[in-house]
Parts: C-alpha cells; structure tokens; sequence
C-alpha cells in the first residue's frame, strides 16, 4: 500500500501535556500539520493518526467505516495515556465528531477541541448537496478524456460520515469536560449551524467558542494559539 507523501501519521514525545490531533475525512496527517509542529514548538506531546483507509486511494477510503476511523484515533490516545500523558483530544470537521466520541467514551480526557465540527446529519446533509453540486460543475468544465475525481469523498464514505454524525449527535451530552469550540466565520450557513447544535448539546460547565476568520488550513497559526492557551489551562 503507497501512502501519499504528507499523509504519514505525526508523532512528537515533549512534556506530559499531550494533544491528539485528528484530521478532517479525505484529509490526512498533512492537512493539520502546521498546527501540530506549532503545539511541538512549545514543548507538548503530539499525536497525529492516519484515519484508516486515508492517504492512499478513493477505494481504500470507500472500504473503511467510521470505527475504523474512530479506533485508529483511540488508539492514539491510549498510547499517550499509557505514557502519563495528560490528554487533550483535538479535531477539525469530522474528525472533531471522532473526537467527540472519544471524549465521550473516554474518562481520561481532559480537554476536547473542535474546530468547525461536523456532528451533526442535517447541516452534514447540505454540505454534502453543495458538494456534489460543485463536483458536477467541475466535471462539466473538465476537458473530455481528462482524469480526476473532482476530490470529492466516495458516495459510501460519506454515507458512514452521516452514521457518525448521527451517533455523535446523540451522545454529545456525555462530553463533560472543558469544550474549546472553534468556528470559522468564513464557511458559511451550514457550518453555523453544525457548530451551535454542537455548543447546545454539549454538557460541559465550561464551554469556550473562539471565531476566526478562516479555517484550520488557512489560519493554522491562530488555530494552534487557541488550542495551545486552552491545552495549557486544562492539563495544568
């Protein structure tokens, strides 16, 4: 199996406050690595997990479900426990729904961060429409016998998108300890949305929201700021 290059998962031992990052679906490792190399520059312990089936082919994604994606997250995160480490578990899209779950399931961990989360089917619904609307466009404007997927992710990919997103909807009132929301202004409607039925579901007494003007890939600076101070304040 070939892994893209960028898409090699991501670890950095440094000081007992450790963060989980998770990547969003169909991204990989890469996606959120500079937020990750910000947090190990100020001496934390950093996991980044290839999600199962990523980084690789469209048909090894479609192959994959999401306790695949989720199990590959838990795993990260019991690695570090394992080590003493005093856990913070991060996500940006659907990986902020995996990391969720494992914030629901988990007792050990002592921060969640969610950056624009997709935990939610109806809002999930929309984007995925816009999506497939906009791989149309792109097709039609393809010159004929060219190559390419448009980068959308595979049809069964997103349906277990939509499980996960279901399930974490339910159980998001398990998630009790401090919330570091963070929401792109920039994405729009749907994502608005996602993000205020994740706040309002949540049980956490200590709920933080954070907007920045893009998202994790065009503002990692900013993103690993707020994910840094919150870190910081939970673990200490």
């Amino acid at each position: 199996m070939q892994i893209r290059q960028g898409a090699e998962p991501l670890a950095h031992d440094g000081a007992a406050t450790s963060v989980v990052l998770c990547h969003d679906l169909g991204g990989t490792p890469g996606g959120v690595a500079q937020i990750a190399q910000a947090l190990i520059a100020d001496g934390l312990t950093v996991r980044v997990p290839r999600l199962s089936g990523h980084g690789t082919t469209a048909r090894d994604l479609a192959r994959t479900r999401w306790s695949d994606w989720y199990a590959e997250l838990d795993a990260a995160c019991a690695e570090v426990t394992t080590r003493g480490g005093r856990l913070v578990v991060a996500g940006a899209g659907a990986g902020a729904a995996l990391a969720a779950l494992v914030a629901c399931t988990r007792d050990d961990v002592l921060g969640l961060v969610a950056i624009d989360p997709l935990a939610a089917p109806v809002p999930l619904s929309r984007i995925h429409r816009a999506a497939r609307a906009m791989e149309g466009l792109t097709r039609a404007r393809r010159p004929f016998g060219a190559s390419g997927s448009g980068g959308g992710l595979p049809v069964l990919t997103r349906a277990r998108q939509w499980e996960l997103a279901t399930r974490v909807t339910r159980d998001l009132s398990d998630v009790t300890a401090p919330v570091l929301l963070i929401r792109s202004v920039a994405l729009g409607p749907a994502y608005a949305e996602a993000a205020e039925i994740f706040a309002s579901r949540v049980s956490s007494t200590d709920l933080t929201v954070r907007e920045i003007s893009g998202g994790a890939q065009t503002r990692p600076d900013e993103v690993a700021r707020h994910l840094l101070a919150f870190a910081r304040k939970v673990t200490s």
